[in-house]
């Protein structure tokens, strides 16, 4: 999916130097306590070339509704891709595409903290494409397995849905003494999960790191999914593989170049 990306051509030719504020760089990996130590504090810098994926994906895909779970540098970088789309396909769509409130991008997340810092961070331009909805998460099970939940989740129905929330740290409360707060827990959540019956076909879901959780989903995921691990990347994503539902959906899909 990426083989034909140069990325920092990509970075530089896309303004996203200029958007964000830094230079095209790449990170190392951080130490293996560091999530845990820096839970609610400072955010981390921003990692170019995931940010780079998300704004490919949705530019090459002509994503009309994405939906964020976990805010920061991605949010600025989708909106930007998102408001592209929107410039250069809001008028191609109207009357054959069934959307609401088409090009937008709506964002969960359990932090205030980081909710104001990507609030006052979003360019003014980009601010008309961006909804921001705070959550608290808690811990629950999903088919008998203990996982986290968002309490309230942005009502859409997404074609694209980027995955890198919350914290596992976030997550409230115990089951038989088990709960999220501890150093080696990875996160694995059952919002998408629960969601699965109202996503339209080719829905795209792009897991950032999460491997975890993104495994977690492939094991319950019902419905008829493309799954892929790109272990250099450090993602995984759903794509929904199936026939267009009737006609407005087949325009959406035939003017995203899906089928």
């Amino acid at each position: 999916m990426f083989e034909e990306l140069n990325y920092q051509k990509y970075y530089e030719e896309n303004g996203l130097d200029e958007l964000l504020g830094y230079p095209y760089q790449k990170l190392d990996l951080y130490a293996p306590e560091y999530v845990y130590q820096i839970d609610g504090k400072t955010p981390f810098m921003p990692d170019c070339n995931d940010l780079i994926r998300l704004h490919y994906l949705i530019r090459k895909r002509k994503v009309i509704t994405a939906l964020e779970i976990g805010v920061g540098w991605s949010t600025i970088t989708m909106a930007h891709a998102i408001k592209l789309n929107k410039q250069d396909s809001l008028d191609v769509i109207e009357n054959k595409i069934r959307r609401e409130n088409p090009f937008h991008l709506y964002c969960v997340d359990t932090e205030s903290k980081y909710l104001d810092i990507t609030k006052e961070n979003l360019p003014k331009h980009l601010k008309s494409v961006v909804t921001f909805c705070k959550s608290e998460a808690y811990l629950t099970t999903f088919n008998g397995r203990i996982c986290g939940k968002l309490k309230n989740v942005p009502n859409v129905c997404p074609d694209f849905v980027y995955s890198d929330g919350p914290s596992f740290l976030s997550i409230m409360g115990t089951i038989d003494g088990i709960c999220m707060n501890h150093m080696d827990r990875t996160i694995i959540t059952s919002d998408l999960l629960q969601m699965e019956s109202l996503y339209l076909p080719r829905t795209l879901i792009v897991f950032d790191g999460q491997t975890n959780n993104a495994r977690f989903h492939k094991l319950n995921f019902q419905r008829k999914w493309e799954y892929i691990h790109y272990k250099n990347e450090d993602i995984s994503t759903f794509e929904l593989i199936e026939e267009p539902l009737g006609p407005y959906n087949r325009n959406q899909l035939e003017f995203q170049k899906l089928i």
